[in-house]
């Protein structure tokens, strides 16, 4: 196929349905649109595929041979040269990845085809539909009035807060409150409750006068009476706090304070007499061997509560050694030992034996092992016979035997005067148990006494 134009067997390079392009005039100073670019660097890649114009070449043997006139190395924008370049690449833009999902719209129409259809009344529907905009001068009217209406009801609720305040203090005045008030001239019903008459609660008063804490919300003689109801009634402390209007918390800590305090300004009225006191107040029916009686001695024991590590509750028996005189006062009180202690080894470590004196006579109701140490003293122990007198000792009458004996059980049971000794002593006063023996044994020394005065019968 000849390439030369003026022969008669020329046949275009390009399909005769292609537009062809009109060659542009090249002036002489003309440059390409398109560089040429450095073989080595930038090469055209044709993953393997044979160079277009060899393969064209080895299929037009002529134009192989013609190359040396036609092929110039020079890049042309004639259509028919070989040295041909296009100016725009060859290559189509790559379009848009979809991954094979077709168009939104088109397939939301596709299963709706009516919405479609409706498109245009929908958009015209929606264009008449009008949006009425809320009055702000009505909203702000509203709001105040809100306001307004919640400062008043804020108001009421304060007003009614106070009111219930003072409703409450005035029931807790008008409420009867116990208090010395209340005993106050009823010298019967103070002695049942504290267990001492007018004149000597008037006495205790005056000691413990300004040397002992007081609530502000009681007396002086409030907070005395209501440890010596504690001591004589046995009272629990929620119960001593119910009838005086404080809290349970601070009656124990009242007693707790005012307990040891009592004990440490009346314990030297619990003193040993000297003999000629006790032989001026000694009964009339004490004759004849017991007419040197000095003391009555006995061994009380009282039972206390405890909590244990395992925080369980541990009852145990404290013992304690005690004598009294003849006419009913405590004389001699030792502290408290555990009841597996030997009797004998609390006598000897009191002290008590060193107090007597040379041919002292000692009364119990009861053997009690102190006979070795009245020995030495030429002193004797002498047990009243507890068959009512149908028995006697050494020449005594049945009689005399009998109301010594009565005597005896009276003044030794001097400390069941109060409850509080009855009961099982819980915490926090089982560890205060001296303190309160020791009040106890003073209050019990400044009543009147329990034996008759003088020859008198009992």
């Amino acid at each position: 196929m000849p390439l030369d134009r003026d022969s008669s067997e020329f046949v275009p390079s390009i399909s005769p349905r292609k537009r062809r392009i009109k060659k542009p005039q090249r002036n002489a100073d003309f440059v390409p649109s398109v560089s040429r670019r450095d073989k080595k660097n930038k090469q055209c890649k044709t993953n393997g595929a044979p160079n277009k114009r060899k393969k064209l070449a080895s299929h037009n043997p002529e134009a192989t041979n013609n190359s040396s006139t036609t092929l110039l190395g020079k890049m042309s924008l004639d259509h028919d040269s070989p040295d041909y370049v296009p100016s725009v690449s060859l290559f189509p833009k790559d379009k848009k990845k979809t991954d094979g999902a077709p168009n939104k719209r088109k397939k939301l129409a596709s299963h709706n085809p009516e919405a479609t259809n409706n498109s245009s009344t929908t958009l015209l529907a929606g264009e008449d539909i009008e949006f009425e905009w809320p009055d702000l001068v009505d909203l702000s009217i509203q709001h105040r009035q809100l306001q307004d209406a919640y400062t008043e009801l804020q108001a009421e609720v304060d007003a009614l807060s106070a009111q219930n305040t003072r409703l409450k203090e005035d029931f807790h005045r008008v409420l009867p409150r116990f208090s010395y008030a209340s005993v106050k001239g009823d010298d019967e019903q103070l002695l049942f409750l504290t267990g001492v008459r007018t004149p000597v609660f008037d006495w205790l008063v005056a000691q413990v006068a300004d040397k002992i804490e007081v609530l502000p919300e009681l007396t002086l003689r409030d907070h005395l009476t209501m440890v010596l109801m504690k001591l004589k009634l046995g009272l629990c402390d929620a119960d001593l706090a119910y009838r005086f209007g404080i809290r349970e918390s601070s009656v124990t800590r009242m007693c707790q304070t005012w307990l040891p305090a009592l004990a440490a300004m009346l314990k030297p009225i619990v003193a040993w007499p000297s003999t000629q006191t006790v032989s001026t107040s000694r009964p009339g029916f004490f004759t004849g061997k017991f007419r040197r009686c000095r003391c009555i001695v006995d061994c009380p024991e009282f039972v206390v509560a405890r909590v244990g590590e395992d925080k369980d509750k541990h009852e145990s028996t404290v013992k304690y050694f005690a004598s009294v005189t003849p006419a009913g006062a405590v004389s001699f009180l030792s502290s408290g030992y555990s009841s597996l202690t030997p009797e004998r080894r609390i006598i000897k470590e009191s002290g008590f034996v060193r107090l007597l004196d040379p041919q002292d006579d000692i009364i119990a109701n009861r053997q009690i092992p102190i006979r070795d140490e009245l020995a030495s003293l030429q002193a004797a122990l002498h047990i009243p016979d507890p068959n009512n007198g149908k028995q006697t000792q050494k020449g005594a009458s049945g009689k005399r035997l009998c109301q010594v004996w009565t005597h005896v059980k009276k003044v030794i049971g001097w400390w069941k005067e109060f409850n509080m000794l009855q009961k099982v002593i819980q915490e926090p006063y089982a560890d205060l148990l001296d303190e309160v023996l020791i009040v106890c044994a003073v209050l019990t020394n400044v009543n009147v006494s329990l034996a008759p005065k003088g020859g008198d019968q009992p």
